[in-house]
């Protein structure tokens, strides 16, 4: 199995060890656990937001990174240093010495940095510390929390079917595994078979579950360049910067899971600034409005279909140019058939990856579904191929580049060097 280009391998009793030798870390932080498909990143940093505000020192464990893999452990905003890393990393590789990883094997990638996490909120005093699953739930290396503060589930679709179940009611059972007994739970979902899942496996765990109440969430105003302002149960007039209508869902979860720290959840001005203060980059992110340029991390049918009732809600009028590139293991093919419904032109281009599709295979099977399709042998020649389409397209038409998230640090790059041609 891979995960990040790294092995995994299931099970929690090496991370469990890990945990034991390092006297459980993860014991010592008030937790907020969450598990999802899509969405994940975006939840945990509203939450992030609002306990900041709130005065709370915050740690945040996320995956993946945008430009370097320290971004991943944060404590109010700030990135582990590399010296930090290095420190933890020695000391968990020391631990790895134990006779008992002589039996059971070394601790995976993915398992020395979630411990690195955990020693670093505990040793950093954290009030609060946000996890995200990297995959899954029950068996993911971030389940030895045993007593989250709250526990929260995003939105549940299909994805990392080889490792997850074969159907989104398999998928839920195992992100359902972060419920724990005694501890509340926040959820969204869309899918009745998935509530149903949700609703099961809460109740046998003795965890109380909270769904967002999406007929008290209310769209008031919603364009490009200010983002949206919303009412969500008994808060009027609620901002976010992000004009994604995916995000308005998140940011309601996020509020939702807050209000169940009891007496410790943030009043209503911290929600209020914490919602607006929030920034989360390449998940709907304006990155010019003149042209307008856009990057969503889409990477999956269900993230593709918010990706495009997103453009039809803020800019249904606009052409729409997309640049994309995927992973191989992806269901690119369900991402290509809803995306079509843009009548798009689309420029493909393989992701700097060793898990990247080739431009020519995602082009070949953009064939049934797009009338325009261009196989970019590089990013670079991907922009210039937008620049050469812009000069037959009308001024208004919007550039967005979807597919993967690992993407990201390129387009930054290549959107400078876009800027610099453009001066």
């Amino acid at each position: 199995m891979i995960y990040k280009g790294k092995e995994v391998t299931p099970g929690l009793e090496r991370i469990w060890r890990l945990m034991e030798l390092t006297g459980h870390p993860e014991d010592k932080v008030r937790m907020i656990h969450i598990a999802g498909t899509n969405g994940k990143g975006s939840v945990g940093s509203f939450i992030v937001s609002i306990l900041r505000e709130a005065g709370w020192c915050v740690g945040h464990f996320h995956t993946p990174a945008l430009f370097s893999t320290r971004e991943e452990i944060c404590v109010c905003g700030e990135a582990i240093t590399e010296e930090e890393l290095l420190f933890y990393e020695d000391k968990i590789r020391r631990l790895s010495q134990d006779p008992f990883f002589q039996e059971i094997g070394k601790p995976s990638p993915f398992e020395i940095e979630t411990a690195v996490a955990f020693m670093y909120f505990s040793d950093r005093k954290c009030d609060f510390a946000i996890i995200e699953c990297g995959m899954g739930g029950r068996l993911d290396a971030t389940n030895v929390i045993r007593h989250p503060a709250v526990s929260v589930l995003t939105s549940i679709s299909l994805d990392h079917m080889d490792y997850l179940g074969s159907n989104v009611t398999e998928i839920a059972r195992e992100k359902c595994g972060i419920l724990k007994s005694g501890s509340p739970a926040a959820a969204i979902t869309e899918d009745e078979d998935v509530c149903a899942v949700i609703e099961t496996e809460a109740k046998k765990r003795g965890c109380s579950i909270t769904f967002v109440n999406k007929n008290m969430l209310r769209l008031i105003q919603a364009d490009i360049e200010n983002g949206q302002y919303f009412s969500y149960e008994d808060l009027n007039y609620l901002h976010i910067r992000n004009a994604a209508s995916y995000q308005l869902r998140n940011a309601a979860l996020a509020v939702t899971a807050v209000r169940l720290l009891g007496k410790l959840q943030p009043d209503e001005d911290c929600i209020r600034k914490g919602l607006s203060g929030m920034r989360w980059p390449a998940r709907f992110e304006v990155v010019s409005t003149k042209p307008l340029i856009l990057y969503d991390g889409a990477h999956n049918p269900a993230a593709a279909q918010r990706l495009t009732d997103s453009i039809r809600s803020v800019i249904p009028e606009r052409p729409i140019i997309l640049i994309m590139g995927v992973l191989a293991d992806k269901d690119y093919s369900g991402m290509l058939r809803i995306l079509s419904s843009l009548r798009a032109r689309l420029i493909t281009f393989a992701p700097d990856s060793p898990r990247a599709l080739s431009a020519q295979m995602l082009a070949d099977a953009a064939q049934d579904f797009f009338t325009h399709v261009f196989p970019a042998k590089s990013l670079r020649q991907a922009w210039e191929k937008y620049e050469n389409w812009m000069q037959e397209m009308p001024e208004q038409t919007a550039l967005i580049q979807c597919g993967t998230l690992s993407a990201y640090a390129s387009f930054c790059r290549e959107y400078e060097n876009y800027q610099k041609r453009e001066r």
